[in-house]
């Protein structure tokens, strides 16, 4: 199930992604009409100073290009390492919950077996109070292997989101 707060991280998250294509782009787009202009003063006939004048002017724009294309991918970069932190200590909240939850299962089986033992012990007891007991066993049983299945899978997500994080930025 996704939380109302899962749920805006992935509209924001989908928002972002388009903002970064369209901006992407415009990078793009602004490089190759550079590249055009660069095309053509290598064909138009210019003295040398005109000429020279007009590439150190491109090669201008091409690093201020360059400059801000690489603020705004910097600034993408550190604003996915803040959401990927984001998610991360929610992901530690998670399981940190579903460890309590585990200790509530584990009490709650470990009440059913000591009855279950109890009722089996008793000679009275037709069977049917007894089949009861085992079949709440089995159920809890599945519960708590289930519970430890989901732990399981939770640590090895926030593992990897661990990696992720720690990697050096490029």
């Amino acid at each position: 199930t996704v939380s109302a707060s899962g749920l805006r991280s992935h509209r924001a998250s989908a928002s972002n992604a388009n903002t970064t294509s369209a901006n992407t782009e415009l990078f793009k787009e602004a490089r190759q009409i550079l590249i055009s202009a660069q095309n053509d003063l290598k064909e138009i006939r210019l003295g040398k100073k005109q000429k020279d004048d007009l590439f150190g002017k491109l090669r201008t724009a091409f690093d201020t290009l360059n400059t801000e294309q690489d603020a705004y991918f910097n600034q993408r970069r550190k604003e996915n390492r803040n959401q990927l932190e984001d998610t991360l200590q929610q992901m530690k909240r998670i399981l940190a919950r579903k460890k309590e939850g585990m200790e509530t299962l584990y009490n709650t089986k470990s009440n059913i077996e000591s009855k279950a033992g109890i009722i089996k012990v008793d000679k009275k007891s037709d069977g049917s109070i007894a089949n009861q007991f085992k079949e709440k066993l089995v159920e809890i049983t599945a519960k708590v292997d289930a519970a430890e299945k989901d732990i399981v899978q939770l640590e090895k997500k926030i593992g990897k989101l661990q990696h992720e994080i720690a990697e050096p930025e490029k």
